[in-house]
This record gives C-alpha cells, structure tokens and sequence, in this order.
C-alpha cells in the first residue's frame, strides 16, 4: 500500500503547539514559533519520529490570550506565527511528503474584539443575533442578574482564589462558586455567553449566517488542501435554547476537583444533543461534498462515554471523538485492560479508533507517570488498532515546567508547564527552539530537560525517540499489526496487562508490566510456539529476548513494554 492510499485508521498524528515549537531559522527573531518552524521540522516528524500526519495548534489571527483558540479572524493568521502563503507552503510540504495535515477549527466562539462581535454589541443589521445576549433577570430593585446558573469552563481560577483566602463568607463545607458563563457588556447593555475567558464570546450556531460564515472557513482552508479538522469544544457549540437551569452533580467533591464547574450537570449549557447532532453534521457534509481528498475530522469533547458514542455515530466513517479515556486513568494493569477493551468494543462500526496519552490541556506523560511508564504508555497505544496521537514532545519524555508567575499566559494560570518549549539541542539559553533573546521567548525552556533533546537522543539507541521510531516502523512492517484485530489475552500476573494483534494466522502479542518491580507472567491458554522479542520499551531493540514459549511465561523489567511475533 503506498503511504497517500494508507486510511487515517493506520496514521500517527503529531500536535505542534506553534508557539513553542519551532522558530524558523530564516526570519528575525522573535521568541515565538511559526508555521515555517513546523515546515522546517517536517523531516524530523516524518523521518526521526515517523509520523504521516499533523495537526498544528490554532495560527488565526489572535490577541493571543487563550494559546490562539480566542481567534480574531478565522481565514487569516496570527503575524507572529507567518502568513497563508506559509500556510499554503506547509500543506504542500506534508502532501509532498504523503503526509496528512488537519487544522485546529475552533467552532464555538471569536474574540470580543472580532468585527462580528463588535457588530453584533451594537445591533448592527445582520449582525445582532450572531452571539448568544440575553438581558437576564431581574432582582427586587430591578436590576439585571444572571440568566441562569451556567457555569464557565474556565472556573478553576474561583478555586485558586478560594485557596489564598478569598470569598471568605463562604461556610467550610459550601462548595466553591464557579465562574458565571455570562458577561455583561455595557455597549449593547446584556449579558452575552462565554464559555472559557471573558474575551471569548460564544457564537449563535442556531443563527443560519453564523453557520454560513463558519461552514465557509471550513471550505477556505479545504480548497487550501488542509485534509480535514479538529474541532475544538465541540460539544460547547450546542447549548439548550430554553436556558434552563443546571442541576447539581450528585458525584462533585469539592475537595478532590480543581475545577467548581463540576458541581453542576452537563445537560442544559453544553451536550445539548438536539443541536449538536446537527452542528456535527452540517460539518461533516462540507467535507463530504467538496470532492477534496480523503478527509477526516477530530471531535474534541470532554464527556460521557454515552454522548461520545452518539457524536462518533453520527458520520463514523469520517469523524470520531477523541478517546481520552486512558489519559485520566491510573497507571494499573487491569484498569487501563478495561478502559481500553470498553473503548474498542463500543465503537460504531466503520469508526476510525484513536489513542492519546497527554494533550495541551494536561500534564506532560512523564510527569504523569514517570519516564518508565510513559514509554510503555506510548508503545502500547502505537500497537492498539487505530490512529496514535502524539503531543508534541511525548516521544522525548519531556516533562512539565515551571513557568514564573511574571511569565505566565494561560489565563487559567496553570497550563503553561505543560506548554514550554521544544528542547531540540542541549545549548543555552533557548536549546534550539529560538535564536531570540531569552528573556523575549514565548514561554521560558524547561532547562531541566535539556538532557533529553532531541538532537541527543538521535544518537542514543535506547532512547524514548529511538523507541518511538523502532516501534512506529514495527506496526507499519508486520501485517499484524498494521490492521489486525484487538484479541484480548488473559495473564498469570495481575500486573501485566497482554493483548494480541491478530491477521488470520498472523500475529503479535503486546504485553506490559504496570509495576515497579521485575514480573514473571505467562499467557493462559497460551500457544506452545516460540516467540522472538521484537521491541522492548526499556532496551528499544537490543532486548536479546528469543525462543519465548508463552505458556511457560517470561519475565518483564519494571514497566516494561514488549512486543512478540512467532518464530519465523
């Protein structure tokens, strides 16, 4: 099968976050990443990494408060990060490559600064319904007060606030308030939605030149090449018309959340399912009926695995909800077996599989799980059936950072550490990332990891990028892996999690140890052939592990991950 023909279900996806990715070389410096960085590194993805598809960060024109998802003009780009010709040249890049590349689409809201908004804030014609504005209730001296309870995704701020000691009237056991989703503006005089930060408004989908305007940025970019999207919130976009009130989540524990948006239900302000099915839909069809390549889309919702089922149902052969899953769950044999066997077995059929491990809104793997643990957490994912999805530096082991208050940009405060920039080589100040003064960086290096560069790792066999490439290469060469079935086994040990890859008489058997200490494990009912070590998660390939009869057992390091093929 030539690379152009191989179906999304066998790609490896990468997520560059362009700010702190790569700045390229040719231009002045500026401290930040650009669209010609990712260009640039496009060898090093495909060839060092083996990855055959991206999906940069939002690059739209933005005031830059929330990353580049508070978009300001959604068919032009951000100057710091290039121009649509630089655009145009990366899309032409990665097809040149066989390479895919999909667009972060942010669907649900603009920045208040957006013409639309300043349209609509002042009532022009056309434009006075094109965001949600309500002029709420009213208290007992007449005054305006919310419309309702609905609560802001960005709320975890309330619960820093609440830790230095503020909303001191609040009795020990009352929960935290969250953040209202409604914002007065003192221009039109209403409150308007907003989902994440006040300079987000979220748009009226239900308005049909809204979803004209937006269904038409869909189209530029595809007739641009762009091969499919990742949709940004997308269960945020449906909200109920009636504006009914949220109810309180039975299960919120104020203690153990971050975020006081958990008290409240999910039913009213978000997952609205009447509207969301046709907003996906609608979206869908553009890339349906526009004759362009073969494409795709990511839908990104945090939900229940009910309403993830509904939303990948509706167009399974063309859009899937992110499986982030695995990415909450703990480190434990029979947990992850159990998330992973659900997941696999309740997609619709004709559904593209997907496996994630960390994103830019969660802590870095390794931080997460350690360097061990994450390694094994990224091979097995390859060797699932279905796409893998790769946070930009996950295959080096990269680890959070400490961003200094005075640096911060992440409105929420926190997501930052999981942000900093790329180490491609040990040098100081900037490790290659940027030739700019470093104090005038995007975000600060995490000097800490300096070690793991990639220019380093390059040259170290039984490294996490030399691991990620063997292991990319194996399920692309062994016909089992390539599109065999998941077949679940059953171990000896509680530790060791196993499964199988399965092409008629072909086969290869995935096992993991999720423990810290060495692991004798057998396969029950295992066959009484001989099985070579293909890649080991600890020694990459040169794990000298052969003649495994699997009945009798083996024994994996701590966290370590293998992968068997029969004796040949």
């Amino acid at each position: 099968m030539r690379a152009k023909d191989k179906p999304w279900s066998q790609r490896v996806m990468y997520y560059p976050y362009v700010p702190t990715y790569y700045e390229d070389s040719a231009r002045e410096q500026k401290g930040i990443g650009s669209i010609r960085g990712i260009t640039e590194k496009l060898s090093y993805l495909n060839e060092d990494v083996g990855v055959d598809a991206v999906w940069p960060s939002p690059f739209y024109k933005s005031p830059m408060l929330d990353g580049g998802y508070d978009v300001d003009d959604h068919m032009d780009v951000n100057p710091d990060f290039g121009t649509i010709a630089d655009v145009e040249e990366l899309v032409q890049s990665c097809h040149s490559r066989d390479m895919r590349i999909i667009f972060d689409y942010v669907s649900n809201h603009t920045t208040i600064t957006h013409p639309w908004f300043q349209a609509s804030r002042k009532r022009e014609p056309g434009y006075e319904d094109f965001y949600h504005w309500n002029a709420g209730r009213r208290d007992k001296d007449g005054n305006p007060t919310l419309p309702n309870n609905w609560p802001s995704r960005f709320s975890e701020p309330n619960k820093k606030a609440r830790e230095r000691g503020e909303f001191p009237d609040l009795a020990p056991n009352e929960p935290t308030p969250a953040v209202p989703m409604w914002q007065w503006d003192d221009v039109r005089g209403e409150y308007y939605m907003r989902t994440f930060i006040k300079e987000q408004a979220d748009l009226n989908w239900n308005n049909p030149s809204v979803e004209k305007a937006m269904l038409d940025v869909m189209r530029f970019w595809r007739e641009k090449g762009v091969d499919g999207y990742r949709i940004d919130a997308v269960n945020h976009m449906a909200k109920d018309p009636s504006l009914a009130d949220e109810q309180r989540n039975p299960n919120y524990n104020e203690q153990e959340s971050d975020n006081p948006m958990e008290q409240w239900t999910e039913d009213h302000y978000c997952n609205y399912w009447p509207l969301l099915e046709k907003y996906i839909t609608k979206m869908c069809e553009v890339l349906e009926h526009d004759g362009g390549r073969d494409p795709f889309i990511l839908l990104e919702s945090y939900a229940t695995a009910e309403r993830l089922h509904k939303m990948t149902n509706i167009k399974p052969h063309l859009a899937a909800t992110f499986n982030f899953v695995v990415m909450a769950s703990k480190w434990d044999a029979g947990t992850r077996k159990k998330l992973i066997e659900e997941y696999l077995s309740n997609l619709p059929k004709g559904a593209i599989p997907n496996h994630v491990n960390g994103n830019m809104d969660n802590s870095r793997t390794a931080t997460v799980l350690g360097d061990a643990a994450a390694r094994s957490a990224g091979m097995i994912n390859i060797m699932l059936p279905g796409m893998t999805i790769i946070h930009n530096g996950e295959e080096l082991g990269l680890h959070n950072g400490r961003v200094p208050a005075d640096r911060i940009k992440d409105p929420n405060g926190f997501r930052d550490d999981y942000r900093t920039p790329m180490i491609w080589d040990d040098s100081l100040p900037n490790a290659g990332f940027s030739r700019a003064a470093e104090g005038d960086l995007y975000l600060p290096i995490n000097k800490n990891d300096l070690h793991l560069s990639a220019e380093r790792q390059k040259r170290d066999s039984k490294s996490t990028l030399r691991m990620y490439r063997a292991a990319i290469e194996l399920s692309r060469v062994e016909s089992a892996l390539v599109d065999g079935k998941y077949v679940p086994l059953e171990t000896t040990n509680p530790n060791v999690y196993a499964f199988a890859r399965a092409n008629g008489d072909d086969h290869a058997v995935v096992m993991t140890n999720f423990s810290n200490s060495t692991q004798s494990v057998a396969i029950r009912n295992g066959q009484t052939r001989s099985y070579n070590s293909r890649i080991s998660s600890v020694d990459v390939v040169d794990n000298n592990v052969h003649n495994i009869a699997l009945h009798r057992g083996l024994e994996l390091k701590p966290n370590e991950s293998i992968v068997l093929t029969p004796k040949r």
